[in-house]
């Protein structure tokens, strides 16, 4: 069976070198499947999500220019690895450098990853979702809570079956009755309008415990 595989080279010095025999032994090289052998059987569907941090303090600090190739690679290099074929995130900017010049989506996943959605209202509650598979309905929606906290949602295929996607950032207290539970409440109650649905995202808990509302409705916790 035909294969596509991506070779990936990281130089240990960290500089841009030209590629000669003597120096291809000082290079180590991971060479990993991408997901595009997947999609014609529809048998596995990988799905991440990950809080970005605001691509390491990006509203302050940012990524130096030169190191923002580098910090893009690392990027590349766990999608390929894990075969990712969508990827929710959180804390999201459209930056990834400190100039605010490198666009964050383009840059780290617009080689692979043709659908590409973000939205930033605020410097901790930016939502993007970053798809090998056409999305539509996207929405950016503002939690019941009312504290500034929203979610994410939108379609796709999978399998040849309509999902919806949920990508949320719950509220960051430590008695749950506050803010949290009620809007875990709020995101049941739009995936049980749902045939298949997704939830994730960072839901500040303080214990596992806390995702039981799910579990009792009959959903399956891939991390917890």
């Amino acid at each position: 069976t035909p294969t596509q595989l991506r070779l990936t080279a990281f130089h240990r010095s960290g500089s841009n070198v030209t590629i000669t025999d003597e120096l291809w032994a000082t290079f180590d090289v991971v060479i990993s499947k991408t997901g595009m052998e997947l999609e014609p059987t529809g048998n596995i569907f990988t799905f991440a999500t990950q809080n970005f941090g605001l691509w390491n303090d990006g509203v302050n600090q940012g990524v130096a220019a030169d190191k923002v190739e580098e910090r893009a690679a690392a990027w590349q290099a766990v999608m390929e690895k894990h075969g990712v074929d969508l990827l929710v995130g959180q804390e999201w900017l459209p930056y990834l450098d400190s100039d605010k010049t490198v666009n964050a989506n383009e840059k780290v996943f617009g080689n692979d990853y043709p659908y590409l959605y973000g939205n930033s209202t605020s410097t901790y509650d930016g939502k993007n979702i970053i798809s090998r598979t056409p999305l539509s309905n996207i929405s950016y929606n503002t939690m019941v809570s009312n504290v500034g906290r929203r979610y994410a949602k939108a379609y796709t295929t999978i399998g040849g079956k309509t999902v919806c996607i949920i990508d949320a950032h719950l509220s960051f207290e430590e008695d749950i009755n506050v803010n949290r539970k009620e809007e875990m409440v709020e995101l049941l109650n739009i995936a049980q309008t749902e045939k298949y649905a997704i939830i994730a995202g960072d839901f500040n808990v303080f214990t596992a415990d806390e995702f039981e509302i799910f579990e009792e409705a009959g959903y399956s916790l891939a991390n917890a």
